[in-house]
């Protein structure tokens, strides 16, 4: 074999390693959603980059992103919205200035199945209601519901026996007694909220709301005066 043939076989073999040398590399992606991810991979020449994706396994890849500029080394694109749907396996190769990464080195992600719609619960006590044939108990345990999944307990509890003992203190004019009655109803449910597990949590919720407004009722009765 003459030098020159030597030569020209470098040539030849250096033509077809090279470029696939510099071929970029397809890395794992990220940040995978319903419709959404993050695509990455690594340049070696840098310029301009993209990634063609598909959802058939070593091609043909039916897609690819918009192209952007990249530099030397490791680049990512976030491809949202269509073609991406939920609960489905997309492959990809990153792609750059030098060709594309070889469906050998693909890599792969499945879209995360879409969250499904929170189903209201505030019919539930009516339904409740209406099994226990409009059992009084019942009723004035369920009536209560969608209020306090709107509102703190506390502050439906409060608000609601305000009214109660303003009514009764208004009517009376003189809240002294029924002031005194509303503080000692607190304390003893207070108290006894917290010797006995097995009283539930409303009721503490109902001694708050006593004692705000037995201390509403102490400020009518120094005012009215």
């Amino acid at each position: 074999m003459t030098p020159k043939t030597i030569l020209l076989a470098i040539v030849i073999l250096a033509l077809l390693v090279v470029p696939a040398l510099a071929l970029p590399t397809t890395q794992p992606p990220s940040d995978v959603g319903c419709r959404t991810a993050t695509l990455h991979g690594t340049s070696a020449v840098g310029g301009i980059g993209w990634f063609n994706y598909g959802i058939y396994t070593g091609g043909p890849y039916q897609w690819k992103t918009i192209n952007f500029t990249i530099g030397i080394g490791a680049y990512s694109y976030t491809q949202p919205g269509v073609p991406l749907v939920s609960c489905m396996t997309f492959y990809y190769v990153a792609c750059d200035t030098s060709g594309c990464d070889t469906p050998a080195n693909q890599k792969s992600f499945m879209t995360a199945p879409i969250t499904p719609m929170v189903q209201s619960t505030y019919g539930v006590p009516f339904q409740n209601i209406s099994n226990s044939n409009f059992n009084i108990s019942i009723v004035a345990a369920e009536s209560v519901k969608p209020f306090t999944w709107v509102f703190p307990p506390a502050v439906f509890y409060g608000t609601f026996m305000f009214f109660v003992f303003t009514g009764m203190w208004l009517r009376n004019r003189d809240m002294t007694i029924p002031t005194i009655v509303g503080f000692l109803a607190s304390g003893v449910i207070l108290y006894g909220s917290a010797l006995t597990p097995g009283i539930p949590p409303e009721m503490s919720n109902l001694a708050v709301g006593i004692a705000y407004a037995s201390l509403a009722g102490i400020f009518f009765t120094i005012f009215h005066r």
